[in-house]
């Protein structure tokens, strides 16, 4: 319940739901107001990367990349801050990946593909969930570039750990991706992955 949650944490999961939610600008003002009343900068390099994804995701570039610069600046000084408990797993991993995805948004494929690539590889084994989240994310990415039999590869790898876990979320990011890979039906894996996806929704 949103209520149990420490406001800072209240505001920040109401901003992803919206950006989840197909709604950036919600996000963005959400987190807009959160940032500007934190301190801690564990927390501010967070709000500001999932501002950045709003922004990207509304295709506000300038805006964007200063919130990219403000998280990497901030996440810099979280060495000698005890994080607060709420963002406390928040690592180097999640900040690539983000800042990744962010990029990949705004057109900057390859740079930002490279991001997620690098996040994924060190991210913790503990970390299932986030790692199947991320592999969606390179899935994307590299279909943007145009390696469908890579990014069939990843996305299989984030479907089959989400199934796993049981992570509908995770599951549903790899549906969305469907009409994408629908494009490239002769590309290695994409036949394989459009017939797990499809059995894995009914």
């Amino acid at each position: 319940m949103i209520s149990t949650l420490a406001p800072r944490e209240a505001i920040s999961d109401l901003a992803y739901q919206a950006t989840w939610r197909h709604d950036p600008a919600t996000a963005a003002t959400i987190l807009q107001h959160a940032v500007a009343r934190t301190e801690r900068p564990t927390a501010r390099a967070l709000l500001h990367l999932r501002l950045a994804r709003a922004q990207a995701a509304l295709g506000d570039a300038p805006d964007c990349r200063t919130s990219l610069r403000a998280a990497e600046s901030n996440f810099d000084r979280t060495a000698p801050d005890p994080a607060p408990a709420w963002c406390a797993w928040f690592g180097p991993e999640d900040l690539q990946v983000d800042t990744g995805q962010a990029l990949v948004d705004l057109g900057d494929t390859g740079e930002g593909e490279g991001l997620i690539h690098r996040g994924i590889t060190h991210l913790s084994p503990a970390r299932a969930k986030t790692r199947a989240v991320f592999l969606s994310y390179r899935a994307s990415g590299l279909l943007a570039q145009g390696h469908a039999d890579e990014a069939s590869k990843a996305a299989t790898e984030s479907l089959t750990l989400a199934q796993t876990i049981g992570a509908p979320r995770c599951v549903t990011l790899i549906q969305r991706l469907r009409p994408r890979f629908e494009e490239h039906p002769h590309a290695l894996g994409v036949a394989e992955l459009l017939h797990a996806s499809q059995a894995a929704s009914t």
